[in-house]
């Protein structure tokens, strides 16, 4: 699907749903029943009973690409959106690198970030006017490293190669991840998520970053025999925004109520809390199934631990400065 035609689906089916259900539309890239599907309609739910505005959700591929979603939000096609931030490279640079700009291994300091209205607002205050995007909340999704016939061990791990989610077109994906593998010693091969099974499979690779579904597909094959996870830190963790126009009606009606749409045990934040709190226990049930099926888990090595930090460091800048300052002000307070 070309990028015009893409939007211009966006811009009938937005339209339609909107005068249709006299409400507004939230748009995302994902499955439906998919774990963020599931995100937006517990969403969509909230603020229509918070505050009597419906939010019909679209999601698949109805509208296209992550990278489709996020032009149209900024353009105002679609009220609302959750899209991954890697996919916001052209719309706010900065955001795009969420995580990878300012160290934040501990999915406990991701659930902390995702809790704060404080750190919502620094970061409207850095990208509403400049970006003309508003960020209504931010998710989180983790994959694991595995591997094959011991190639994780830190004495193995030169010459092998890993594959990690390559980029598709328009997007800003894998940078990060390549280069903390080459850090390590190892190779990185960017390979498109359809291929990742047969990858596993056939054991085309000593290993690779895969998320919790893939893992499974693959661990039913034994495509692998080895996975890394460490509660205390997920460097494979992706972020995953809400996004509206800054500019739209529905945005500055929105924000004009947020804290109390928002917060609160009940609020629509609290939509957010949920879908982290399923997706840090799918990925320790995943761990609980691979050493069940006699597949070795192994916690997150210091080898690897250091390539986190030091591939924030070399890639981090001066545009991810504000970003940062914004994360590392809510985690030291």
């Amino acid at each position: 699907m070309s990028r015009r035609i893409a939007l211009c689906a966006i811009a009938l089916v937005a339209s339609i749903g909107f005068s249709h259900a006299g409400g507004l539309t939230l748009a995302h890239p994902y499955p439906e029943g998919s774990a963020v599907d599931q995100w937006a309609r517990e969403l969509s739910a909230c603020l229509d009973s918070r505050s009597g505005m419906f939010v019909d959700v679209i999601g698949g591929a109805k509208l296209g690409r992550s990278d489709d979603i996020a032009d149209a939000i900024r353009a105002g096609y679609v009220d609302m959106a959750i899209v991954p931030a890697r996919s916001l490279g052209r719309q706010w640079p900065a955001l795009s690198r969420l995580g990878q700009s300012e160290p934040i291994p501990d999915p406990a300091q991701m659930m902390r970030l995702s809790q704060s209205t404080g750190f919502l607002e620094r970061i409207n205050q850095i990208g509403a006017k400049r970006f003309e995007l508003v960020v209504l909340s931010v998710g989180w999704q983790f994959s694991a490293l595995v591997g094959k016939d011991g190639r994780l061990e830190d004495g193995a791990l030169r010459a092998a190669r890993f594959f990690v989610p390559g980029p598709s077109k328009g997007e800003e994906r894998g940078d990060f991840l390549q280069e903390m593998i080459r850090r390590v010693g190892a190779e990185p091969v960017p390979l498109d998520a359809r291929d990742i099974d047969s990858a596993l499979r056939y054991h085309a690779f000593d290993g690779g970053v895969v998320d919790v579904e893939m893992a499974r597909r693959a661990m039913s094959q034994r495509g692998f025999d080895q996975l890394q996870w460490s509660q205390d830190h997920a460097a494979f963790a992706s972020p995953v925004i809400v996004l509206m126009s800054a500019n739209s009606y529905a945005s500055k009606e929105i924000l004009s109520r947020f804290e109390r749409l928002f917060s609160g045990p009940d609020g629509c934040l609290a939509t957010t809390t949920r879908f982290n709190q399923r997706s840090v226990a799918e990925m320790q049930n995943l761990v609980d199934e691979a050493r069940q099926a006699g597949i070795r888990v192994t916690p997150v090595s210091a080898v690897w631990r250091d390539a986190y930090r030091e591939t924030i460091a070399l890639l981090r800048s001066p545009d991810d400065e504000l970003i940062a300052k914004a994360v590392g002000k809510e985690l030291s307070q």
